[in-house]
């Protein structure tokens, strides 16, 4: 009978040791948009930032060029975020019977952030407009 009840007990035990925190995530997102020949090292990076769209650029404000998308996804990487969504094209055209095509990719990500760095970012990134009554007590 001890044997069955120390059975029942330690198999029970996960269900009562599991507890749910609840824990708000926040994260920041950019969109990566690259265009040109990525089977070749030509290629644009332009980065939204939510304020607006530039070429891509590091700390000290120089621009940054990748030899592959990979090499850039592991730059991003590097730097905090993953990818969240991903989504591409092919365009292709014939011009005075010249053959081309062009892919364009677009990389939704995001980084993991604080309440204050999202208030922050939205402050920077979010243009609001005044409500009525603010409007009416300035007027005033």
């Amino acid at each position: 009978m001890k044997k069955i009840l120390f059975l029942a007990v330690v198999c029970c035990l996960p269900l009562f040791a599991y507890t749910q925190t609840a824990t708000e995530s926040l994260y920041i997102y950019n969109v990566v948009k690259l265009s040109g020949n990525l089977e070749k090292t030509r290629f644009k990076v332009k980065l939204d930032d939510g304020r607006s769209v530039k070429k891509l650029k590091d700390s000290d404000g120089r621009k940054i060029k990748f030899r592959t998308p990979a090499a850039l996804l592991t730059y991003l990487s590097s730097e905090g975020w993953e990818i969240y969504e991903s989504g591409s094209a092919i365009l292709g055209n014939h011009y005075e019977g010249k053959k081309g095509h062009k892919t364009e990719s677009s990389w939704i990500i995001r980084r993991a952030c604080t309440r204050e760095e999202l208030d922050s970012f939205l402050d920077a990134s979010v243009k609001r407009r005044k409500s009525a009554s603010k409007k009416e007590e300035v007027s005033e």
